[in-house]
């Protein structure tokens, strides 16, 4: 006939008899834990990775819009093409990035207020091409800074791309 024991009174029996697993069991039982343990986090790493990581797939991280947006004011021996003359602030560009830019706002501080103007470029500035701008501008004063900010056209809208913007100070007056 079976002893009928609870479940609590079989585990303190087996730890009275004072035995325990042999110095070799004890290291095959951790190194079965650790490599156990290491592949879980290996398979958990890689879904993790696999989901939220482009290069992980071999896909080329490539931006879009404003990500490949790069444009510079042209430099002519060493000194940037901007100036002001007669209300308007005459400034070149190039086109560095490898998308085509569709336009730019151009944000005039002065002394005595603040200009913006839309609509510069005739037709998009496409890839490696440069431009000379005309920006003019009323009832600021003297013009102390000038913002510039590219343009993307989205559908039926304009995207600004205000981190890529580039600003101006200190304009002198064109020669």
């Amino acid at each position: 006939m079976m002893n009928k024991k609870g479940a609590f009174t079989i585990v303190r029996d087996l730890f009275k008899t004072k035995k325990g697993v042999t110095p070799l069991m004890a290291t095959l039982f951790l190194i079965l834990l650790s490599v156990s343990l290491g592949a879980i986090v290996m398979v958990l790493g890689e879904a993790y990775i696999g989901e939220h990581a482009n290069f992980a797939r071999g896909i080329p991280e490539v931006g879009s819009g404003c990500d490949l947006v790069n444009f510079k004011i042209t430099r002519i021996s060493g000194v940037a093409h901007v100036c002001v003359k007669d209300n308007t602030i005459d400034v070149s560009l190039d086109n560095e990035g490898s998308i085509v830019i569709d336009d730019f706002h151009a944000r005039i501080h002065g002394s005595d207020g603040v200009s913006n103007v839309q609509n510069l470029l005739v037709r998009s500035l496409n890839l490696a091409e440069g431009v000379r701008l005309r920006i003019p501008y009323l009832s600021i004063g003297k013009p102390l800074k000038i913002v510039l900010t590219p343009r993307m056209r989205s559908g039926m809208n304009y995207l600004y791309c205000s981190e890529k913007s580039v600003a101006i100070e200190n304009l002198p007056n064109c020669e």
